[in-house]
Order: structure tokens, then C-alpha cells, then sequence
């Protein structure tokens, strides 16, 4: 259903990253190192078919590309969180808020496109490697495997957007929802977080990344950046957080240290629980302060790797500390329930 310029874009994109695997490839390199190449070759094929959308439509490329299409779009766009439909069993997420003065900017159109590619790449690399654990099960007669290989990465993965819908362009909006995203307004994802975002709207879109948390009705979440590629498309984040839901309330993040901060919020692998969601809004209702953070209490252990993050003088001084990676430091670990996989996993 594209339109004819995209489908002239497409076919000049599919030999180029033949042509780029070709190069790259070859009977001396490692199988692991193979499947990398085609990853990136992917995503260079993807990249190119986005700057020719914008080269050849125009700065109103997402608006005529949605005219075009307005069938499929008006059946795709009515699936949304207010509808009555059935979640999906796993969750990749993405969030941006624009600020008020980008609303109309190619600015906002760009980092669009971004946060689109990152989530069909992330959902592709999970899906990858979920499908090979998936078809181990079923050779054991799995009947829950073999249910899930039969629904394929489309049905067994959501992709969610959390924005405040008032910032983004509308064609944006159809065009995501229009292309299996589902678009989540910052008033959907409780009470907190809204008055977060009266506090602090500047950083608001930061905190978003953490409503993932929250959102049971998915037996696993995963927030992925813009800049964020899932490098080893093999590990199976979904099957280790399967692994850990006997134990409670878990979810694992990038090992903190090198942005200045003790975690990283650039990616949130969990099993969501409303627990979090009441951590999150004790957080909120303390506040952050410099003594104490969001409040809570720490133990030995995680007082030490804070301290080696922080400023001098001041324990909770770190890169986002008043806003997604200070609070949440305080779900994992500041709120006396035990997180097993985040301990786990966190000081990796």
C-alpha cells in the first residue's frame, strides 16, 4: 500500500543492503558475527527508506503518506488502549514529549521517525531471539510455545508510544497508530504522573519510561531509546524475565556508571506490577531532595555504588537523579521490597 516514490525508495534500498551484507560477509566470519551484519545492514536499509520519505514528499511527507492510506489507518487506529482489545502478551516501548515551541518543527519529525525504527528494531531483536527458545519448547511439546510460534512477532508484541498527545503533530499520531503503535497520553498513566509532570515538565518525557513498569496487563515490558540498538540479537531478555516472575516484582536496567548515575533508564526490561506504580507515587508525594532522594532506605551495598556516582557531599547527586533515574533507583532498591532480578543484574 505504499505510495509509488516509497516503493521506488524501497527497491533502491533492498540491493544496497544486499550489496553491503555481501561485503561484510563471508565463509571466515563467525555465525554470531553474521547475524550482527545483517542487523546492521537492516538497519541501514531502514534508514534510507526514512530520509527518502523526506526527500520525496516533502516536509508534509507523514500527512500525504497517512492520505494515502486512509483505509487501512482508520481500521489500524482504532486499536488502542481505550478499545476493547485484548493486550498482547509482551510490550516494547518508546516515550518522547516534544517541547511546545518544536510542535510544528521538522525536529519533531525526525525524532519520529527515530523512535519508530527503534521500536521495530528492538521488537525484531527480542522476537529473534525469543523464537529460538520458543522452538526448543515446542520440540519438548510445549503446548504454550507452540501456540505463541503460531502468533509470530505481530502477535505476540505491542508496540507502545507514551507522549502527551498535545505536543505531536497529528499526522504523527496517525501515522503510528496507523503502523501497529499504540499511542498512550500521559493522563493514561495515573495520577502521579501527571502531577510529575506539573513539578517538573521539562523531564517529564524521561519519566514516562517508567509507567512501563506498571502495565500489567503484559507479562513483560521493554523500553528502548531512540539510540538504542539490542546488539546481541540472540539473548533472550524476554526468557530471563520469564524466568525470574516466580519471585515478585523484578525488572533490570543497563548497569549504571557510565553516564555519571549508579542506574541507566535507557532501557527497562520488567515484569510490570502494580507495586511499582505504588512506589512510584510515594516517590512523588516525598519528592526529590539532595539528602535523601525520593526517600526510602538503602543498605550497605547500594549506598556504596550510589556514592561512587555522586558528587562530592551530596548522596543523591547524579545524572537524572531528580527525575527517571533517581526515582528509579528508589523502586529498585529504596523501598524495603526485594527486586530480585534488578539486584541481580543492576551492578553488571
Amino acid at each position: 500500500n505504499l505510495p509509488q516514490t516509497l516503493r521506488e525508495s524501497t527497491a533502491r534500498c533492498v540491493p544496497a543492503a544486499q550489496t553491503l551484507l555481501s561485503a561484510i560477509s563471508g565463509d571466515t566470519m563467525a555465525v554470531q558475527s553474521q547475524r550482527w551484519q545483517l542487523f546492521v545492514a537492516a538497519l541501514l536499509s531502514c534508514l534510507q527508506i526514512c530520509f527518502s520519505i523526506r526527500r520525496s514528499l516533502g516536509e508534509g511527507a507523514l500527512s500525504r503518506l497517512a492520505a494515502t492510506q486512509t483505509d487501512e489507518l482508520a481500521a489500524n487506529a482504532s486499536r488502542s488502549l481505550h478499545a476493547n482489545v485484548t493486550a498482547k502478551k509482551y510490550a516494547v516501548v518508546n516515550t518522547f514529549i516534544a517541547a511546545p515551541r518544536a510542535k510544528d518543527s521538522v525536529k519533531v519529525t525526525e525524532v519520529m521517525c527515530s523512535a519508530f525504527l527503534s521500536l521495530r528494531l528492538a521488537r525484531s531483536a527480542l522476537w529473534m531471539a525469543r523464537k529460538d527458545e520458543l522452538k526448543k519448547l515446542a520440540a519438548a511439546n510445549d503446548n504454550e510455545a507452540i501456540d505463541d510460534l503460531a502468533k509470530g512477532e505481530e502477535g505476540l508484541f505491542d508496540m507502545l508510544f507514551f507522549t502527551d498527545k498535545r505536543t505531536i503533530p497529528e499526522e504523527i499520531l496517525t501515522f503510528f497508530e496507523g503502523h501497529d503503535v499504540l499511542t498512550i497520553d500521559v493522563s493514561e498513566l495515573g495520577n502521579a504522573m501527571r502531577q510529575f509532570q506539573k513539578m517538573d515538565p521539562r523531564h517529564i518525557g524521561y519519566m514516562l519510561k517508567l509507567a512501563s513498569l506498571w502495565q500489567t496487563q503484559y507479562r513483560v515490558t521493554v523500553v528502548v531509546d531512540n539510540d538504542n540498538l539490542l546488539a546481541k540479537p540472540r539473548y533472550d531478555v524476554i526468557g530471563l524475565l520469564e524466568n525470574h516472575a516466580k519471585e515478585g516484582p523484578c525488572f533490570f536496567v543497563y548497569p549504571g556508571g557510565v553516564q555519571g548515575s549508579p542506574d541507566n533508564a535507557a532501557f527497562i526490561a520488567s515484569i510490570p506490577n502494580k507495586a511499582f506504580y505504588e512506589h512510584f507515587s510515594e516517590g512523588i508525594a516525598h519528592g526529590y531532595h539532595q539528602v535523601d532522594g525520593w526517600g526510602g532506605a538503602y543498605d550497605k551495598r547500594e549506598k556504596e555504588f550510589m556514592n561512587q556516582h555522586s558528587k562530592p557531599g551530596c548522596d543523591f547527586c547524579w545524572n537524572g537523579a531528580t527525575f527517571d533515574q533517581g526515582l528509579l533507583w528508589y523502586i529498585g532498591f529504596g523501598t524495603g521490597v526485594s527486586v530480585p532480578c534488578q539486584r541481580q543484574c543492576s551492578h553488571l
